[in-house]
């Protein structure tokens, strides 16, 4: 594929430990413990070219040592840095994971660092030959400004708000929501966002005031569902694979959900066959370490060939 995705966001570094349980207080053993890269946008970034997709990130770093191991696998999978910006004196953006392995869960500390400023680049210079942009995170003002943009230039876009944006309320993400073609979203992220008590009632109800396709996944669940308007009509498609029994750790799997449904878009595969490559692509991410440990390509359709599911176009 010669056609560019932007991915815009956060970047981190992961330090991850795992444990049977969080204590209120005292001391807890620590099972394993790993280092590697993060940041929503960024894992995207790395999980869409692991797939085979050039990819552009836009976003911002520190001047420490930590920013090598940031970049580590954007550069190993050939992800243009050209518009990434180094903040002078600043430290590149961290985040602390608790796996919790009885319950395949975590928690997570994070500190933004560089990722609270913004990237110094003219906008029509950063989407030159871009088809697709991809952002992730709060920074709402930045991505409404970067989504309009793209939107003038033909460019479809996609947004994760994650649990920290929609925690703030649907007023807060409005001005990105109003360029959003693709939503990802969580089904608990969902309700709480809209005030419904269900899923579908919260889908239609957002769908009423924004454009967008709306695709709720429940990883851990193996399900998704996308929502659409279509000639006032609300439309919607589901799909479930068998859900993993055993996970390692949930990092960034909500990312490579998103990667892989791009992937799919980009490709021009039906709306069943991109939500099966999102769904497999997120189950094989979390019976792995790191959030950046999505799959490659061959290693995607392989594991859909093995559950006897056959990809076909829209």
């Amino acid at each position: 594929m010669d056609s560019i995705v932007l991915a815009s966001g956060n970047i981190n570094v992961d330090c991850t430990v795992v444990v049977d349980e969080i204590p209120e207080t005292g001391e807890v053993e620590v099972l394993d413990f790993y280092i590697g890269g993060g940041g929503s946008a960024a894992n995207y970034a790395v999980a869409l070219a692991k797939l085979g997709v050039a990819v552009r990130f836009l976003g911002c770093i520190g001047d420490d040592l930590l920013s090598n191991i940031a970049l580590k696998d954007l550069r190993t999978y050939c992800v243009d840095l050209s518009f990434v910006r180094r903040v002078h004196g600043e430290r590149t953006g961290l985040v602390i994971v608790v796996v919790r392995k009885r319950r395949g869960d975590k928690v997570m500390f994070a500190y933004r660092g560089a990722n609270r400023y913004e990237p110094e680049v003219p906008l029509d210079r950063a989407l030159v030959g871009v088809v697709h942009v991809h952002a992730a995170g709060t920074k709402v003002k930045y991505f409404h400004e970067l989504f309009k943009v793209a939107t003038e230039r033909g460019c479809t876009t996609s947004y994760d708000p994650g649990p920290v944006a929609c925690s703030k309320g649907l007023s807060f993400l409005d001005p990105v929501l109003r360029y959003t073609k693709y939503l990802f979203i969580g089904a608990d992220e969902l309700m709480n966002l809209v005030g419904c008590s269900d899923v579908e009632s919260a889908a239609r109800k957002l769908i009423a005031n924004y454009p967008q396709i709306v695709v709720v996944a429940r990883i851990g669940k193996g399900e998704v569902a996308e929502y659409w308007r279509d000639m006032g009509q609300i439309r919607c498609v589901k799909v479930s694979i068998p859900p993993v029994l055993h996970v390692v750790d949930p990092t960034g799997a909500g990312d490579v959900f998103d990667a892989a449904y791009t992937y799919g878009l980009l490709r021009r595969y039906s709306t069943e066959s991109r939500l099966y490559l999102a769904l497999a692509a997120a189950s094989i991410k979390i019976q792995r370490k790191g959030a950046r440990a999505g799959p490659v390509l061959d290693e995607l359709l392989k594991y859909l060939s093995d559950l006897g599911i056959e990809l076909s176009g829209e």
